[in-house]
C-alpha cells in the first residue's frame, strides 16, 4: 500500500499551479520592463514573480481556515517545481541544481520577511526600499517614481487578495490588479499573453487565448452558426461533410466543395468506373 502512495497527489497541488500560474501572468506584464524599469532579466523576473507569490502566500496564511496554509504550501511547491523545470530546460546540470533551487528558496523566503513589515504597517516609503534593493539592486534611488509605483501596487494587491474569498482560492481562481501606465500598443496586447522569459511548467499549459471567429465562419472550415462556442467538438462543426460532394473538416472554406482532396479522389475513382463500364 505504501508504494501506492507514492503515486498520489498531495492536497490541492493543481490549484496550487493554477494561482501559481495566475501569479506569473500578472508579474509578465510589459509594464513593468516598458515603464517601471524593471530589468528584463532573469533576475529581474524572479523578482516579480517572487513578489506576487509572497503576497499570494501571505494571503492564504492569513485565512483563519486550516486549508489556507495547505494551500499556501501547495503554492510554494508549484513555484519551486517551476523554478526547478526551468533551470533544467537552461541547460543546469544535475550536480549543481539542488544548489541553485536551494539559493533561489533562500533569496524568495529573505524578500518575503523583508516586504512583511511594510506590508503589515502599510509604509510605502519602507516598502519602496525594499523593493529597490531588491528588484533594481540599488541601481535605482529608493524614493524614484518606479519603486513607489511598484510599492503602491503591491499594497494594492495585497488589499485585493484580502478580499477574495478562499472558496475561490481553493478552486484556484485569482485576481491580481493590473498595473498602470500603458502604452497604446501595449493596451493592445492580451494580458493572459505570455511574455517571453521564465519557461511555463507543463501543468500550466502553453496555450494562448484563441480570438472568436467572425459569424460564418468556422474554425475549421464549413459556416459557424452565430453565437456558436468558440470550441466546439468537430463532429458537430458543419465544415466536417466529407464525401462524395467535397474534403474534410481540415479544408478551407474557400476552396469551394469539389476542391478538396478526398473529393478529388472520388471523382477520379468515379470517372474511372464509368469509362470502364463504357
Amino acid at each position: 500500500m505504501a508504494l501506492f502512495g507514492l503515486f498520489r497527489r498531495k492536497p490541492h497541488e493543481r490549484q496550487g499551479f493554477e494561482l501559481y500560474g495566475a501569479a506569473v501572468r500578472a508579474a509578465r506584464h510589459p509594464v513593468f520592463f516598458a515603464h517601471y524599469g524593471v530589468p528584463d532579466t532573469l533576475d529581474g523576473r524572479f523578482d516579480l514573480i517572487g513578489l506576487q507569490v509572497a503576497l499570494l502566500i501571505r494571503r492564504l496564511h492569513r485565512d483563519a481556515d486550516r486549508r489556507g496554509a495547505v494551500l499556501a504550501q501547495a503554492v510554494f511547491d508549484a513555484m519551486f517545481a517551476d523554478m526547478d523545470f526551468n533551470l533544467r530546460e537552461m541547460g543546469v546540470g544535475d550536480m549543481s541544481i539542488a544548489k541553485r533551487v536551494k539559493n533561489m528558496w533562500e533569496a524568495f523566503h529573505g524578500r518575503a520577511r523583508a516586504y512583511e513589515a511594510p506590508l503589515e504597517a502599510r509604509d510605502t516609503a519602507a516598502l519602496a526600499a525594499a523593493l529597490a534593493r531588491n528588484v533594481w539592486r540599488g541601481v535605482v534611488a529608493e524614493d524614484a517614481p518606479a519603486p513607489r509605483a511598484l510599492a503602491a501596487l503591491a499594497l494594492a494587491t495585497d488589499d485585493a487578495l484580502a478580499a477574495q474569498g478562499l472558496d475561490a482560492l481553493l478552486r484556484g481562481q485569482v485576481t491580481f490588479p493590473r498595473p498602470g501606465t500603458r502604452s497604446r500598443s501595449e493596451r493592445r496586447r492580451p494580458h493572459d499573453r505570455p511574455a517571453p522569459g521564465i519557461l511555463p511548467h507543463p501543468a500550466l499549459g502553453r496555450g494562448r487565448p484563441r480570438r472568436a471567429p467572425p459569424d460564418g465562419a468556422c474554425h475549421r472550415g464549413g459556416v459557424r452558426r452565430a453565437g456558436a462556442p468558440l470550441r466546439h467538438p468537430r463532429r458537430q462543426c458543419p465544415g466536417r461533410r466529407a464525401g462524395a460532394a467535397g474534403g474534410g473538416w481540415w479544408r478551407h472554406p474557400r476552396a469551394g466543395a469539389a476542391a478538396g482532396l478526398r473529393g478529388a479522389i472520388l471523382r477520379r475513382h468515379a470517372g474511372a468506373g464509368d469509362a470502364g463500364a463504357g
